[in-house]
């Protein structure tokens, strides 16, 4: 996942580099390299069994030692940086306790804004193998676009997929903004109709159309006519 991010934000124009004050933590300092987009921030690495209060000591600590730095701190920082906790889980089922952990760390609105992005070694590794060649970024957004593989995410959200590690991304990282690549959006129209086709209901359709034209030719008073048609077309005399 270090591999991973780095190559994310590289690929983004951030510089990245490593603080002694992380010691033996895992983790880099990414600062913007485009001046017309600002950003910094603190990624760290930790294991889904991490003391969530001895990390919160921790990160109060970085951000002092963040001012201290002799090369690469930049005043812009003070109220500029988002830390992002990468957070390595054995499997994606819900689990309450770290839910609550997360929440009450993100929502936590001193020193940094704080970002947890859960993953499972699992997803990095599918995700590496959609790449064909292309950067990690278009990558991503290639996987964004993929109607089948969303569909698949609706229908198991906890699968440790490629497109669930994605969406988090695009999420936690806010200089990756959505964008369509490839395709133009269906009629509505021709997606319904298409539907009823497979399932065997285009002449119940016909029919529909039929019987909402013989009822509005008809005057607005012709109650018993009205009355009269639509039985005898739920009786089957219009249908196909």
């Amino acid at each position: 996942m270090k591999e991973l991010l780095e190559t994310i934000f590289a690929e983004n124009r951030f510089h990245i580099n490593y603080p002694p004050f992380l010691g033996d933590i895992h983790g880099f300092l990414a600062s913007s390299a485009d001046d017309t987009r600002m950003g910094f921030f603190l990624v760290l690495f930790e294991d889904e069994t991490v003391n969530f209060d001895e990390l919160d000591k921790r990160l109060h600590t970085y951000f002092v030692e963040i001012k201290r730095m002799e090369e690469g701190y930049d005043r812009r920082m003070d109220k500029n940086i988002t830390l992002i906790i990468s957070l390595k889980r054995r499997e994606l089922s819900p689990n309450e306790v770290l839910n609550r952990k997360i929440f009450e760390l993100e929502e936590d609105p001193y020193f940094f804004r704080k970002l947890v992005l859960p993953y499972t070694d699992a997803q990095v590794e599918v995700l590496k193998s959609h790449r064909n060649g292309r950067s990690i970024t278009e990558t991503l957004y290639s996987i964004l676009n993929d109607k089948e593989q969303f569909l698949a995410f609706k229908k198991s959200p906890y699968e440790e997929t490629a497109y669930h590690l994605t969406t988090l991304l695009f999420i936690k990282l806010p200089f990756l903004n959505f964008r369509s690549i490839g395709g133009k959006l269906e009629v509505l129209s021709d997606i319904i109709t298409r539907r009823l086709s497979e399932l065997g209901l285009e002449s119940l359709r016909q029919s529909s159309l039929q019987l909402m034209q013989r009822l509005r030719e008809l005057p607005g008073d012709s109650l018993v006519e009205k009355d009269k048609i639509l039985n005898e077309w739920l009786e089957g005399k219009y249908h196909d």
